[in-house]
């Protein structure tokens, strides 16, 4: 399962390490948290995120960390706030490649 799990992850860690380097891609804060090590970091959290809310009936703490993430977020006293939902894993499907959204 072990190998299964990483196989599927890569593609979801390129992309999201694709998308790093066309935000932060030459700045400073890429200097200081490559893109790679951020893609994977995000894939991480993702993924301990969503395995502790399967296990564990209680959301509010993923919920809290995400409103506190939303608290931490730059500006924002001038973006409107947005209510993260959690998905049950019954009325999710799950992708099985990362889609691109945008241009």
């Amino acid at each position: 399962m072990k190998k299964e799990i990483v196989k599927r992850s890569e593609p979801w860690i390129d992309f999201v390490e694709q998308t790093l380097e066309r935000v932060i891609g030459g700045s400073p804060l890429a200097r200081l948290m490559p893109p790679r090590d951020l893609a994977h970091a995000t894939i991480t959290f993702y993924l301990g995120v969503n395995v502790f809310t399967h296990l564990d009936a209680d959301r509010s703490r993923a919920e809290a960390l995400f409103d506190l993430a939303g608290r931490a977020r730059p500006g924002r006293g001038h973006s409107p706030r947005r209510k993260v939902r959690i998905l049950d894993q019954r009325s999710a499907k799950p992708a099985s490649a990362p889609c691109r959204v945008g241009r």
